[in-house]
């Protein structure tokens, strides 16, 4: 909901909000009755139901109240959102709007019009950045932020992310009997289909349980059988002897466990470069297995980013070496994952699951190792991060561009730039 200000613009009530919250208003205001107003307290901002802000404490006349604010952007809001018959309103001690524009019965006792104390460079300001319509509405002018207010918002969207991934991931706990280890498993078997076949790679997860594969844990080709077979992969006509052998061992297997492959359309091969191949990736997690069977206790006690690359870079099978389809040969490569790819594999399984057994333990040290670990892991690559680039943000490492895809995500693509410090520091500069 918009009005019409003495500039011409529209005004929404965050920014009242905002105003008040921050108390960028003079001193010497008055009630629309014309009576001395003071701002002592501001209250605290209440997001629910109810009051825009509890407890506050404004000074009018000679009266010091104490009690509850709400805001609108005219007094004649609070007849037309029928707070004069809602309990929750009874102990509002100022109504504060932008526009008086009448009386209103029931009503608080007192009104404040903001509108005719707010500062127009402020306002201008204000109208200037909800009117940018690049990729994030500062667009223009975040190279002017002040760095301390930038560096204190991403540490702030980076530990709403990482606690949001800690409510994730104890929902998946209970679907796998608090096994941290099978949970693990499936968020690292997700994190190899990168965001493409990410799915697919949890739903794999979730029908080849961990405890299958580490009975076959020492014969990598049974590893590639029950991964394969299970994907869908293997449900075709084969030239090469590797994935027919695949598909007689898993014959037996499928039978051995009561096995029900997925279907083979759930994976995607179009426009990925073949190093990102499911069929690649199922491989390379197959000679992780093969080598390493307590993942979640290895992987959440490296002390380094080095150690942790140690663990998860391994080769896969011979064949992996000049192929990156069944069938189809291609020049001799690398069969192993490349450091990037680890990298994201660190920042979107490793990380998390350290910092949530952590904060589930309350373990002060894990937590703080994964915000270590991932201060030490460099950015990632992608057009997001080389936005920012662009336009003056320093981002060197994954703390950061981690923290930068969550601001645009929470902040910027829902324009809450009131609520973010970067904004703010913005609009507090001359």
């Amino acid at each position: 909901m918009v009005i019409t200000t003495k500039t011409k613009q529209a005004v929404k009530e965050d920014f009242i909000y905002y105003v008040w919250q921050f108390r960028l208003v003079p001193d010497g205001m008055k009630t629309v009755d014309g009576e001395p107003i003071e701002l002592i307290n501001p209250g605290v901002r209440n997001n629910d139901s109810g009051p825009d802000f509890f407890n506050a404490r404004v000074r009018i006349g000679e009266t010091l109240w104490a009690g509850n604010v709400e805001m609108h952007l005219r007094t004649s809001d609070w007849e037309r959102h029928q707070h004069s018959t809602d309990k929750a309103y009874q102990n509002v001690i100022l109504h504060v709007v932008f526009q008086h524009d009448t009386t209103v019965t029931g009503a608080p006792i007192h009104t404040l019009e903001i509108g005719s104390y707010i500062d127009l460079a402020l306002e201008a300001k204000y109208q200037e950045l909800m009117a940018g319509k690049g990729t994030v509405p500062c667009e223009a002018v975040v190279n002017k932020a002040d760095l301390m207010a930038v560096e204190s918002m991403l540490t702030r969207v980076t530990a709403h992310r990482l606690e949001e991934r800690y409510h994730r991931i104890s929902q998946m706990l209970t679907t796998t009997s608090m096994s941290w280890e099978e949970a693990f498993y499936q968020r690292l078997l997700r994190s190899f289909g990168l965001r493409v076949n990410a799915d697919a790679m949890e739903m794999l997860a979730r029908t080849m349980p961990l405890s299958v594969l580490l009975r076959h844990r020492d014969n990598l080709m049974q590893l590639e059988a029950l991964l394969f077979g299970q994907s869908g992969l293997l449900n075709k006509t084969f030239s090469d002897s590797w994935p027919r052998q695949l598909q007689n061992e898993f014959s037996f297997l499928q039978r051995k466990y009561s096995l029900r492959p997925l279907d083979e359309s759930i994976w995607r091969f179009a426009r990925l470069r073949p190093p990102s191949f499911p069929t690649l990736r199922i491989a390379q997690f197959a000679g992780l297995i093969h080598q390493h069977d307590r993942l979640f206790s290895q992987l959440t006690t490296v002390q380094t980013v080095d150690e942790a690359l140690r663990i998860l870079i391994n080769p896969a099978s011979d064949y992996w070496q000049t192929h990156y389809r069944f069938d189809l040969q291609s020049p001799e490569h690398q069969s192993g994952l490349g450091k990037d790819q680890a990298y994201l594999i660190l920042i979107n399984a490793v990380v998390p699951f350290l910092f949530a057994w952590g904060h589930d333990r309350a373990d002060d040290g894990a937590a703080e190792k994964a915000i270590s670990l991932l201060s030490t892991i460099p950015a990632e690559k992608n057009n997001e991060i080389e936005f920012w680039k662009t336009h003056g943000i320093t981002i060197t490492s994954a703390f950061q561009s981690q923290a930068l895809l969550e601001l645009k995500r929470t902040y910027c693509d829902k324009r809450r730039c009131l609520d973010c410090q970067i904004g703010h520091s913005l609009l507090k500069k001359n």
